[in-house]
């Protein structure tokens, strides 16, 4: 029996809605192990699209499956430290987070983790999810065309 191409890779994925969740599905279905962190509230996705099943929609149970999941509140010091734990273990940290929001928490220094990675292993692969507000003049302003294509992508999703 062949194994998977990415088995024994440990992602973590810190993504919410479409884009990140969608890339870090395709990760697991090549075998790595994803763990998906969110925050107290849930994923946007949970209810977003319908149908909704039991509190969450299909979208959300799709995109997530084949994922393991923990709460974190990053605002309280104790789920920090379960993250730093968490990145100090990942070969792979998919973040999908308002610009500069990792960093105000102290979470991410430049482009790469607080947690420098163990020497007996390879460095962190961290990968930034963004959309078009990044490069907008005011990040803090996401511009409404950019919204417009979210939901097109959303609905796109759906039709599958």
């Amino acid at each position: 029996m062949a194994t998977e191409p990415l088995s024994g890779i440990r992602v973590l994925d810190l993504t919410n809605v479409l884009a990140g969740p969608y890339c870090c599905y395709q990760l697991a279905l090549m075998g790595a192990e994803v763990i998906k962190v969110e925050p107290p509230a849930g994923d946007y996705i949970r209810e977003m699209t319908w149908p909704i099943v039991e509190g969450n929609s299909l979208m959300h149970l799709h995109l997530n499956r084949g994922k393991k999941s923990i709460t974190l509140d990053l605002k309280n010091p104790e789920a920090v430290q379960i993250y730093k734990d968490l990145v100090a273990t990942a070969d792979v940290v998919v973040e999908a987070m308002r610009p500069g929001a990792l960093a105000r928490r102290g979470l991410l220094t430049g482009c790469a983790p607080l947690t420098p990675p163990s020497p007996h292993r390879r460095e962190v692969i961290w990968v930034a999810v963004k959309l078009l507000h990044v490069v907008h003049r005011h990040p803090q302003h996401l511009p409404w065309h950019a919204r417009v294509h979210q939901l097109q992508q959303l609905q796109q999703l759906q039709q599958l």
